[in-house]
């Protein structure tokens, strides 16, 4: 089992601020498996969320599924289109 941390921005945009990953998340709703929290994305209408919780997978298994980003728009709900925008570093936009 595999315990996963992910956090989704719901627009991918370039700060000149650096924000701490850690700063300013609240508890959106919790269930006995997962804890979804949210907070406000600077220069944005929209919310970031970040969810934390156990997963009845391998860890490889997991992160195949999250690399899959070109796939996205066929098992996640309300993704039209998702695709790399740029690469920097260990990042992607």
């Amino acid at each position: 089992m595999s315990l996963i941390y992910l956090t989704s921005a719901t627009i991918a945009a370039e700060s000149a601020e650096a924000v701490d990953p850690n700063e300013g998340w609240k508890l959106v709703t919790q269930t006995k498996d997962v804890a979804i929290y949210s907070r406000p994305h600077s220069g944005s209408s929209l919310k970031e969320f970040k969810a934390i919780g156990l997963i009845d997978a391998p860890t490889h298994a997991v992160h195949v599924v999250i690399d899959d980003f070109e796939n996205y728009p066929n098992f996640m709900p309300y993704t039209a289109e998702c695709r790399l925008v740029k690469r920097e570093s260990d990042c992607l936009v």
